[in-house]
């Protein structure tokens, strides 16, 4: 397990008027280095820090890229065949495997990340009486899961003791498969940079001022559609360089259409990284140029270490997060001039620059870790206390 570049841990003391201790069994897909996966390290930190008792079962992969506190106990499913079996085979032995887990741990309430994980686990636990809470991390309108998931997920969250989602239009969506009073709104907690989290040598990225970008290279990310926009703006500001950080599997379309620009030199692909407050710390302007989003973790991080931020109006997050003109600036979504346009009037207004990156900082105590951690802890609680005093 990697270290993260912040304490996971929000003020780990109880919360006012917390009651019982909760036993609590958490179910996500894989722990790999996704924003999904950054907030559940979060939130099963900071719960098992608040003395509750709280284990991980991830249904695929063999570690975790962010870090989980010891006490916190985690495993994963082994796959046996995993090239000869079925979607279907694989699907039922991650059913079966996840529903030994729920007997021996006995949870009060089941927790779940992410849609497959979601119908995996609503499966796992038919018949047993227990509340399971799931959380939609992207918005689902536009996240394409195979087939069978998506059918399987409008009959079982019904069944949900509470579907989270992250965004108003997200909860529209959510009251299309689920009651409407068993549908939450949660935004993602913005935690404070670590003050020990010092930059990086901005001569290991490149000399002069950068945008930086974050984020799986993968077309939902929209990479492409930013670097023909930093390729028009560039020729006007021929000091600046720009950072993309994260790996996937459009690297390499990504690299020829650099080549393909002639910003070669111009444009880093230095991978993912964890320690993200330090990459951002070491750079100038953010850009967010995704197709769709859910609450994008990178655009609140970048705003909570200062940065000054520029993003699509994409569906949907951003503009849940940014108040545009005050702490940075939205653009119509896929509209690539207007990106260009509006990232070279930044790179050459370093006091507009300031002024957004001033009030950017704000953010943390708009999405306050205590509170939304705070909040969390009701839900869970409710959850589990209804279905002990109604048997569902």
């Amino acid at each position: 397990m990697l270290e993260s570049d912040h304490d996971p841990r929000p003020d780990g003391e109880p919360s006012r008027g917390s009651r019982r201790t909760l036993s609590i069994l958490c179910v996500i897909t894989a722990m790999g280095c996704g924003g999904a996966e950054r907030r559940l390290a979060w939130l099963v930190n900071g719960l098992s820090r608040r003395g509750h008792r709280v284990a991980l079962r991830v249904l695929h992969g063999s570690g975790s890229f962010f870090a989980v506190d010891r006490e916190v106990g985690i495993r994963w499913f082994t796959e046996d065949h995993p090239r000869t079996a079925t979607s279907w085979a694989r699907f039922l032995r991650r059913r079966a495997w996840l529903r030994r887990q729920v007997v021996a741990s006995r949870p009060g309430v089941v927790l779940s990340f992410i849609d497959v994980a979601n119908v995996i686990t609503l499966m796992a636990v038919r018949g047993m009486g227990l509340p399971v809470v799931v959380a939609e991390r992207a918005y689902p309108p536009m996240n394409e899961i195979p087939g069978h998931y998506k059918w399987l997920r409008r009959r079982l969250y019904r069944r949900a003791a509470a579907v989270v989602v992250q965004t108003p239009e997200a909860a529209e969506w959510a009251r299309t498969v689920a009651p409407a009073g068993r549908v939450q709104i949660l935004a993602n907690a913005v935690p404070r940079p670590a003050q020990s989290a010092s930059p990086p040598d901005p001569a290991s990225l490149a000399p002069g001022p950068k945008v930086v970008a974050m984020g799986r290279l993968a077309p939902e990310k929209g990479f492409d559609m930013l670097l023909a926009a930093f390729a028009a703006a560039a020729g006007d500001h021929p000091d600046w360089r720009l950072a993309i950080f994260g790996d996937g599997p459009q690297r390499v379309a990504l690299e020829n259409q650099i080549r393909e620009r002639g910003i070669e030199g111009r444009v880093l692909l230095p991978g993912a990284v964890e320690a993200s407050a330090k990459a951002l710390a070491a750079c100038d302007l953010f850009v967010l140029s995704s197709r769709h989003e859910g609450f994008p973790n990178a655009l609140c991080e970048a705003m909570a270490c200062g940065l000054p931020v520029v993003s699509f109006d994409c569906p949907v997050g951003p503009r849940n997060i940014v108040r545009d003109g005050t702490d940075g600036l939205l653009v119509p979504a896929g509209d690539v001039a207007a990106l260009a346009t509006t990232l070279g009037e930044l790179m050459g207004d370093e006091p507009r620059r300031l002024e957004l990156a001033r009030r950017a900082l704000e953010i943390v105590d708009r999405f306050d870790e205590r509170t939304i951690l705070d909040q969390w802890e009701t839900l869970l609680r409710n959850a589990a206390e209804r279905a002990s005093r109604t048997g569902l």
